[in-house]
Formats: C-alpha cells, sequence, structure tokens
C-alpha cells in the first residue's frame, strides 16, 4: 500500500492548514480499479502527533493517540502543523509529505524532543560510492587534469558547494556561474528550469570545464537527467549524493527532508532515497523562507569574512529566524527523524540556526558537502583531478547586474575574497 499525503497551508486570512489531498492507492490496483479516498477538512489542531497508518485523515490512528509506528506495517504519517502564530509569520507554501513504510527491525527513538544550544548539531556527509560508469577507464587514460570543473546554481547557495569542493580538493580550478538574475528558481517551472540548466551547461562546457556541476537542489530535480544526456563531460547533481548520505545517516529509518518548494513538490529526494532503501519513511517540508534568512543573514554581517559555521551562528540566531525555524521544523520533530537533510544549497549557513531547533541527537546531512565529495570521488576513479602541483584559479560569473552586491555576499558564502565576478547578460545564453 501506498500512501501521500500533502499538508499545505492555506492562504486565506486564518492562516489555517488545509488538508489538500490525501489517497490510498493498493497495490495491483490499477485506474478504475484503485481505491481513493477523497481529502477530509482542514487540519490546524497544535500539538499533534505522528500516528500510524490507519489515521482518521486528521493525523490521528483510530482509536490511539500513539506517536510510535503501526505494529501491523510500522508506517508513520506526520500529524498536524502547529497551528499557533501563523498568521504573524505569514508562512506559505509549507507542506509535508511522509512516503514509504519503515523496514522491520528498525528502532524507533523518541529523538530530537529537547532543545539544546543554538550550536549543538551534528552534521554528516559521508564518502559516497562512484557510479559505475565512472569507474570504467580507458587503458590510456591521463593520470591527472587541470581543466576547471564548472558549478551552476541559482545564485549564491551554490557558492557553499564551492566552498566544499575547494577545501577538499585544493588543486581545482573552479568556474562559478550564479544565475542571480532569475534566482529563485524554486517556484517557477520545472520545464523553465530545465531549460536554465541547458543554457548554463552550454555556457560553461564552452569554456572547457571537465564536470558539470549542478549545486542547486531544484535545478537538478528539473534538469539532471537531461543535461546528463546531452552535455559530454560528467554532469552531477545534488539530490543523489544528498540521498545516499541520508540513508546511511539515519538509524532509525526517519529521514527528513527540507528545501525550496519546487525540490519538495518533485519528490525527487524521497524517490532517491528510497530507492537506496525502500524501508525508509521520509518526510519533507518546503522552507522556503529560509532562503530569505540566509541572504537576510548575510547583510546583517558586516564583519570580516568568517569562519562559515561560526558566521552563521552569529548572523543567524536572532529571535525573529528561530521563531520561522520554529514553526517550520517542529512537525518534522514531531515525526522523531534522526536524519535531516539540507536539501538546499543556501542552508548549510543556518546549521546552527536548524540544529538549535532539532536538537542534537538528529543529524543534519548537507547535499553541499555531499556532492563535494561525489565530485572527488568522481574525478579520482576517472583520473581527472588536478595535478598536485597546479594552481587553482577561481572564475566567477553572475546574470546579475549588481556585481558589488555579488561580491560582497558571495565572498562571505565562498568564505574568501572573490576577486572581480564578470557580468553575463541573459542574451548571451540564448
Amino acid at each position: 500500500m501506498r500512501e501521500q499525503e500533502r499538508i499545505r497551508e492555506a492562504s486565506a486570512p486564518t492562516g489555517a492548514f488545509e488538508y489538500m489531498s490525501h489517497s490510498l492507492l493498493f497495490e495491483g490496483a490499477s485506474g478504475d480499479d484503485a481505491l481513493k479516498i477523497p481529502a477530509h477538512d482542514a487540519l490546524g489542531a497544535a500539538g499533534s502527533n505522528c500516528s500510524s497508518s490507519g489515521s482518521d485523515g486528521r493525523g490521528n490512528a483510530a482509536g490511539s493517540s500513539s506517536n510510535g509506528p503501526d505494529p501491523a506495517t510500522g508506517s508513520d504519517r506526520c500529524g498536524n502543523a502547529a497551528g499557533s502564530g501563523r498568521n504573524d509569520l505569514e508562512l506559505h507554501d509549507s507542506e509535508i509529505r511522509d512516503f514509504g513504510q519503515s523496514v522491520p527491525g528498525f528502532g524507533f527513538g523518541a529523538f530530537g524532543s529537547d532543545a539544546p544550544e543554538a550550536n549543538a548539531f551534528k552534521s554528516a556527509a559521508p564518502e559516497l560510492d562512484v557510479p559505475e560508469s565512472d569507474a570504467v577507464l580507458k587503458p590510456d587514460a591521463p593520470e591527472f587534469d587541470n581543466a576547471p570543473i564548472g558549478v551552476f546554481d541559482s545564485g549564491y547557495g551554490g557558492l557553499t558547494v564551492a566552498r566544499e569542493i575547494a577545501a577538499l580538493m585544493p588543486h581545482e580550478s573552479i568556474v562559478y556561474f550564479g544565475d542571480t538574475a532569475r534566482c529563485p528558481y524554486g517556484p517557477r517551472d520545472p520545464h523553465e528550469v530545465a531549460e536554465f540548466v541547458q543554457q548554463i551547461g552550454r555556457w560553461l562546457t564552452a569554456r572547457n570545464v571537465k564536470m558539470l556541476v549542478i549545486a542547486c537542489n531544484t535545478a537538478t530535480a528539473a534538469g539532471l537527467e537531461r543535461a546528463q544526456q546531452t552535455f559530454s563531460v560528467p554532469v552531477r547533481g545534488a539530490v543523489e549524493p544528498g540521498a545516499r548520505a541520508a540513508a546511511r545517516a539515519t538509524h532509525n529509518g526517519r529521514v527528513g527532508v527540507i528545501g525550496t518548494k519546487g525540490t519538495i513538490e518533485s519528490d525527487c529526494y524521497p524517490r532517491a532515497i528510497r530507492a537506496i532503501d525502500a524501508g525508509l519513511t521520509v518526510f519533507s517540508i518546503a522552507t522556503p523562507r529560509f532562503v530569505e534568512i540566509v541572504e537576510n543573514g548575510i547583510r546583517l554581517s558586516k564583519g570580516p569574512i568568517e569562519d562559515l559555521t561560526s558566521m552563521a551562528s552569529k548572523a543567524y540566531i536572532r529571535p525573529s529566524f528561530q521563531a520561522i525555524a520554529r514553526e517550520y521544523l517542529e512537525p518534522l520533530r514531531r515525526c522523531h527523524v534522526d536524519a535531516l537533510v539540507l536539501a538546499c544549497t543556501h542552508y548549510p549557513l543556518l546549521k546552527a540556526l536548524i540544529g538549535g531547533v532539532m536538537g542534537h541527537k538528529v543529524l543534519l546531512v548537507s547535499s553541499s558537502e555531499a556532492l563535494a565529495h561525489d565530485v572527488r570521488a568522481t574525478l579520482t576513479a576517472r583520473r581527472q583531478t588536478a595535478s598536485p602541483d597546479a594552481v587553482p584559479v577561481y572564475e566567477f560569473y553572475t546574470t546579475s547586474e549588481a556585481l558589488d552586491d555579488f561580491h560582497d555576499f558571495g565572498s562571505r558564502v565562498f568564505n574568501r575574497p572573490i576577486a572581480h565576478p564578470i557580468h553575463v547578460s541573459l542574451s548571451e545564453l540564448e
């Protein structure tokens, strides 16, 4: 049995949650034979629990208020999101989905129940397997390749990936492209985003990059497959490495995912995680205002360029930001996830804020870190890493005409000065 649920915040002034859809599709049934249960009324009661399957559509198990899994199926459903404070915060497009079933044998502990200090968190980006196709080399393959790595994103967020690549592979040159003029990608149509990926991919491959790195989860979900079919160089995206890291990190089989509206609605992470381990349960929620928090925090932090985590702790641990984070993340806390994927390249800057809300027992999985490890593993297997004596060159391009802003904000995210970013007009991409 496969069950999908969506909870979206209603656009009505009350700020209540509206139960948009709830359907059960039994295995072996299709078309008119599929049993579907229509949606129930609005949701909005605070303090509801994550309940087992067989719920009444309001997050409560029939005849039970238990947080634990159903003893028969082991599946869980996330309950109602907290209804208090929604009007004041004006949170929109937030969404929770629960996919799959838990595998028998996993233990379900009550994680994330304590609120630790703001910086009490963990992160994980385990070493990643190289896709088998990348491990097959020609006997005469060169030992090193000093060509640059092409990295692109909808704006500044992808610089967290470039930062991780530079730290992990200090001899690699990078050409970074930030499509800031068309940012954010999250609310855009996936077909439009896929075309953006093609445009920027062509622009970067014309500069002889040895690999394309789609450092945007929304762009990865919309355009990775087509890009891999189009371009002759390896193309890597953020979703699969993050999914592998999350599948390895969880101990209780319950994984949370936070990202933009486009990433969450694509269902790319639940599919990728459950393709690795079909026994895992994945809870996803769109957190679009976190992108605003990141950019506002960068503007509020006017001091010298600092260590990423230190800067994040100082810039983002503010009462207004904490209130938004609690509203977004409380439903995931009640679902007792023990691994949380930061499925947006902006979000590593919010580790201190997110970790403070989720608790020190919840492992934060950075898609940026995981993608950087995947890039290194792929280039190593293909014998395309830069030579040990190579001097790295970092080039930065943006579709924004506000080059001073890109320099200032980008330098803080990249954690080193960005010298002379270059403007690229949208007409040059067409």
